[in-house]
């Protein structure tokens, strides 16, 4: 637990949270996270779990923080709390034991949850939905350093897209031609700068 640090919104989420038993706590006080706080955290932590409050406020303000902490080269997970509940709440109503539960089984990373964000906002997924959502998420996906991960989340979209996995591949490696389509060709087809 000493190289991740859990990011909350309010201090009283802070001090329930370490009340728990939860020591790597810091909270952004109702203001967006800055990139001079992502660097200061990755100062002291290499991933950094984002616990905001489930009204649609602070999911929002989660998908912020999390490209921020991308920028900074922070690992992101991120715990999605129920509609209109923040940490404070959810301990106060269940309980410390019950807490931990629930923080273990709903943690997922900064992708997978702007996945489960577009498909929640688009209840029937017609095939423009399925496009505009690959391309949504085609640069979150790129920007992994690992081609596994790439690899995982090309998958996972497929699967949750209900789509081929081939087309899913096709759709990300069309805009990745796309990067190198402004380069010069010469005459035996290899590209210039």
């Amino acid at each position: 637990q000493s190289n991740n640090a859990f990011l909350v919104e309010g201090y009283m989420d802070c001090i329930k949270l370490q009340q728990t038993g939860i020591m790597n706590v810091v909270a952004s006080l109702g203001t967006a996270l800055t990139e001079e706080q992502a660097q200061l955290l990755h100062r002291y932590a290499e991933k950094v779990t984002i616990l905001y409050d489930g009204d649609e406020a602070g999911q929002n303000a989660t998908l912020r923080a999390a490209n921020v902490l991308r920028a900074a080269q922070v690992k992101v997970e991120i715990i999605s709390l129920p509609p209109g509940q923040d940490p404070d709440d959810l301990i106060e109503s269940s309980g410390k034991k019950e807490f931990w539960h629930y923080i273990e089984n709903n943690v997922c990373s900064d992708v997978e949850f702007k996945l489960n964000r577009l498909i929640q906002a688009t209840p029937v997924l017609e095939l423009d939905d399925k496009i505009r959502i690959i391309n949504v998420l085609k640069e979150d996906i790129e920007r992994l350093d690992s081609v596994v991960e790439q690899d995982t989340y090309i998958k996972m979209l497929a699967r949750r897209l209900k789509m081929e996995e081939n087309l899913v591949y096709q759709e990300y490696r069309q805009s990745q031609k796309h990067m190198y389509s402004g380069r010069y060709r010469n005459n035996n087809g290899i590209n210039r700068d």
